[in-house]
């Protein structure tokens, strides 16, 4: 519940700064990774900022269909039982990107992670590193709050000191398009 509050108050804030007719590639510098966006989506970020975020408006509607995060954080904050599902110990700790050896170690922690959460391992997301893709898995997950059900996509990799977020939420859910979209637009960028 924590997770789709902070995000919809993220969403809620959100300054609109351009609407994209066609899709728009945004690259992030301080954390190194690009998002192309699709069409219809309406943009905010800052310039040397930790991401980007996102409405998407269907064409002819004046209501957006999903929001997305796409953010880089050093860290990730996890709770006693997500520690313990990923074998990290048994208290709640902050799991620094930088102490993470490898993108194998790394993918066994956060599906343990998710797991524990009783998230979906929904499918794999092809993430774009230089001439080469990475493979990384993806989770959905419903929640419902106030009689409305929310829908969400969520994928995380580790780039460098930094664990790089991907993270869609909607009311209606996401249809097989979209979630296919999602999980291939990521790139990592060089340093």
């Amino acid at each position: 519940m924590k997770r789709i509050l902070i995000a919809l108050v993220l969403l809620l804030a959100l300054t609109i700064c351009g609407h994209a007719e066609d899709a728009a590639r945004l690259e992030n510098k301080p954390y190194r990774f690009a998002f192309t966006f699709q069409p219809g989506t309406e943009l905010a970020y800052e310039e040397d900022g930790v991401g980007f975020k996102g409405s998407h408006m269907p064409e002819g509607s004046q209501t957006p269909d999903y929001g997305i995060l796409v953010y880089g954080s050093p860290a990730m904050q996890l709770s006693a039982g997500e520690a313990k599902a990923a074998k990290l110990g048994k208290a709640a700790l902050m799991l620094q990107a930088k102490d993470v050896a490898d993108d194998k170690k790394w993918t066994a922690i956060f599906s343990a992670i998710m797991t524990a959460r009783g998230d979906k391992h929904a499918g794999d997301a092809q993430v774009k590193s230089g001439k080469t893709s990475v493979s990384v898995p993806y989770y959905t997950w419903e929640q419902t709050l106030g009689g409305h059900t929310h829908h969400a996509l969520m994928y995380v990799v580790k780039h460098g000191d930094a664990f790089i977020y991907v993270q869609v939420e909607s009311n209606n859910g996401l249809s097989k398009a979209q979630e296919a979209w999602m999980a291939s637009k990521l790139e990592l960028l060089a340093n």
